[in-house]
């Protein structure tokens, strides 16, 4: 299993992408992508993505598909600082994303909390988090057990 140094995270509070490792706290969406037009994190806009403010999934010009915005806003409710999101968090154009891809499982692995959406494409939103959710999909969300007690994930 491939296991990241280091990986990009949304940071929740400052609204931009930041460089964090497996052992920080944050939430992972599992989602579908689906035929759409989305913002996605390439060598061209890493820069601009680490520049606070840049993406403030409240700000409704930000071509930010419903499921992201949805996983940002309720991860930020439940006081889960870093969001992993893939298109975002992995240079879709970048020369390790073969590494990336590989060390997925590991990300997913890793994360204090996984919402998995059960919508058709990442426009679907996510039900019961605001604007999100078109039709009784489910959203799942996935706990372990650690020896350190109930670990949500």
């Amino acid at each position: 299993e491939a296991r990241p140094a280091r990986i990009l995270l949304v940071d929740l509070e400052s609204h931009c992408l930041s460089y964090g490792t497996l052992e920080c706290s944050y939430a992972a969406l599992s989602y579908v992508w689906g035929q759409t037009n989305t913002l996605r994190t390439t060598r061209a806009n890493l820069q601009e993505h680490l520049k606070p403010g840049s993406l403030d999934f409240t700000n409704r010009n930000l071509l930010l598909p419903d499921t992201i915005r949805d996983f940002m806003r309720l991860t930020a409710r439940l006081g889960i600082c870093y969001a992993w999101v893939d298109s975002l968090c992995v240079v879709q154009d970048g020369d390790d994303l073969q590494q990336q891809l590989n060390g997925m499982a590991a990300i997913f692995a890793s994360a204090n909390l996984t919402i998995i959406s059960g919508g058709l494409s990442v426009n679907y939103g996510l039900i019961g988090t605001g604007n999100g959710g078109r039709a009784p999909e489910p959203t799942l969300l996935y706990a372990q057990t650690t020896r350190h007690g109930l670990r949500i994930r």
